[in-house]
């Protein structure tokens, strides 16, 4: 990455615009140590005996102790088959480090480091919107990733960012170059389940389109969910069709 790009995405204005941290206190927290100005408090739902988990990156300005009981959560652990960790980003919940994408990005190692050393021998990785960045730099930072879930997510990074920040041309291609999506994915071959409303605004349904041209060749199985309804409402507007097709994957994969 080259010192413009650096100073881009280091920029505290930007990522005052880009991120929107939710703060809250929350019990039985599992903390991830990153360095020593960083620890995510995240949440860890396990099992006895269990060696199997989903991670969940969750969307900007949602938190993990809303996931926690949410009934996608409820479905992933039913009779104690997944184990679910979900990650907590720096600056949100309890969660302490210098909020921004680079750092975002590169916690998902060490997210996923904490899951494999709780045992947890085949992991799937569901990332939603913001998530979806830090659900694929997963699979580039551990191949043996199992599965990826990507719910109204992006296949770039600038246009992630230029949605409340301008870019220049070049800005652009340096964001697109600096989080290659080809690069990122090329080792991963594993299923892949996308999930995206037809009528999201906020990510247009083309980036879901992408991504399984993206997948498609490489991954030995790629289920696409186009699904009513827009960003925020994708869950609720679908949420026995979702859940089903969660469901399924998750037995796949299992």
């Amino acid at each position: 990455m080259n010192d413009d790009m650096k100073s881009l995405l280091d920029n505290e204005d930007l990522n005052e615009k880009i991120f929107f941290p939710v703060t809250y206190e929350m019990e039985n927290s599992y903390p991830v140590r990153v360095d020593d100005t960083c620890t995510l408090h995240c949440k860890y739902i396990c099992y006895p005996g269990v060696k199997r988990a989903v991670v969940i990156f969750y969307g900007n300005g949602e938190c993990a102790e809303s996931y926690a009981e949410s009934e996608l959560v409820e479905e992933i652990t039913r009779a104690g088959s997944w184990n679910c960790f979900i990650a907590e980003y720096r600056g949100y919940g309890m969660s302490t480090g210098r909020l921004n994408i680079v750092n975002v990005l590169s916690d998902a190692g060490k997210v996923m480091e904490a899951v494999a050393q709780e045992g947890n021998g085949k992991i799937v990785v569901f990332g939603r919107s913001l998530g979806g960045f830090s659900a694929i730099q997963s699979i580039s930072c551990c191949p043996g990733v199992s599965g990826v879930i990507l719910e109204s997510a992006y296949s770039c990074l600038s246009d992630f960012i230029a949605k409340r920040w301008p870019l220049t041309n070049n800005e652009k291609q340096g964001l697109d170059d600096f989080f290659n999506y080809p690069e990122k994915v090329k080792d991963y071959h594993n299923p892949v389940l996308l999930i995206h409303g037809l009528r999201d605004t906020l990510v247009p349904f083309r980036h879901c389109t992408a991504l399984r041209q993206l997948f498609e060749g490489r991954s030995e199985r790629v289920i696409m969910f186009s699904a009513r309804g827009g960003h925020n409402n994708v869950f609720q507007m679908n949420s026995e069709s979702y859940l089903g097709h969660v469901r399924r994957f998750l037995r796949f994969v299992g």
